[in-house]
């Protein structure tokens, strides 16, 4: 079994960690790893399935 945990798992351990803060100064430095770690990082693996369709897409105007 692997000792490095489920990606899910960790970003649910890190809201519950953001939801449990009182300083708003520690809540946004905490949204902010989380959306860097996590959100940035999923939209940035599944870009290039973006910009692919954006191509073919506007190819099909310019003809």
């Amino acid at each position: 079994m692997s000792e490095e945990p489920i990606p899910q798992l960790r970003f649910y351990e890190e809201i519950k960690a953001y939801e449990k803060l009182e300083c708003p100064e520690e809540r946004r430095k905490l949204a902010r790893e989380i959306y860097d770690n996590f959100i940035m990082k999923e939209l940035l693996a599944h870009s290039h399935v973006n910009m692919r369709s954006l191509i073919l897409y506007s190819h099909h105007f310019q003809d």
